[in-house]
């Protein structure tokens, strides 16, 4: 598993219960960007104690194969032998239309969800939480 948020997270999970060697892979604690450190290191550990590999401070640099995939490359020379990868690394979203707003890092929010701007509501992946940010 390419990344460590909500998609990769669940598909991790998912791909566990089904009895699937699972790793993920990626720069952070699963969920972190999102949820902040702490919360990362209980999403780590619950994928940890279900026979996750969780391997962070990395990003894949190369798919590795001859006629089917064999390993994931990583940026710290190390490799993860695979034969199915989910790239689950999010998308820059198209937020122009909320005018001048600090979406840098995702829209930030707080504690409810609530952006700074009225009634506009930010979750997943694209919001900042107050705990984040």
């Amino acid at each position: 598993m390419v990344g460590g948020g909500f998609i990769g997270c669940e598909v991790a999970a998912s791909a566990r219960q089904l009895g699937c060697d699972v790793a993920i892979a990626g720069p952070t604690l699963p969920m972190a960007h999102a949820l902040g450190p702490e919360m990362g290191a209980i999403y780590a550990g619950y994928h940890r104690d279900r026979g996750v590999s969780v391997k962070t401070g990395v990003t894949v640099t190369a798919f590795r194969g001859a006629g089917a995939l064999e390993a994931a490359m990583l940026s710290d020379g190390s490799t993860i032998a695979c034969t199915i990868a989910v790239v689950g690394v999010g998308i820059e979203p198209s937020l122009g239309m909320l005018g001048d707003v600090d979406t840098s890092d995702g829209l930030l929010t707080d504690e409810f969800c609530r952006t700074s701007i009225d009634n506009v509501f930010a979750a997943g992946d694209m919001a900042r939480t107050w705990r984040s940010g």
